[in-house]
């Protein structure tokens, strides 16, 4: 007859349970992971890489940077988090038209 000792797979098991009882770390990291993609879009000027702007309106922008004019909507982005939910947002009323 073959036994099979499953105690330190019961263990384990009784282990990952435990940890995602209170998913709230899990989350807080995932929305500063989502927070850092997000400036990693500002940074990189869009991802896919967009067409660009034109010559004209590229100079009526600082520098002639896509995603960014004022820095307000990029400084104005901030993670959140609860036990279930992660994720980044803003209170800037034009975001929306950005996403």
């Amino acid at each position: 007859m073959i036994e099979i000792n499953t105690e330190q797979l019961n263990a384990a098991l009784e282990d990952i349970a435990k940890r995602v009882q209170d998913t709230t770390p899990l989350m807080r990291a995932i929305s500063v992971t989502l927070l850092d993609e997000t400036m990693e879009n500002f940074e990189s000027q869009g991802r896919p890489a967009w067409m660009g702007l034109s010559k004209e309106y590229a100079q009526q922008r600082d520098g002639g940077q896509i995603l960014r004019k004022s820095g307000i909507l990029q400084n104005s982005i901030m993670p959140f988090h609860a036990s279930t939910v992660a994720g980044v947002g803003t209170n800037v009323e034009y975001a929306a038209t950005h996403q």
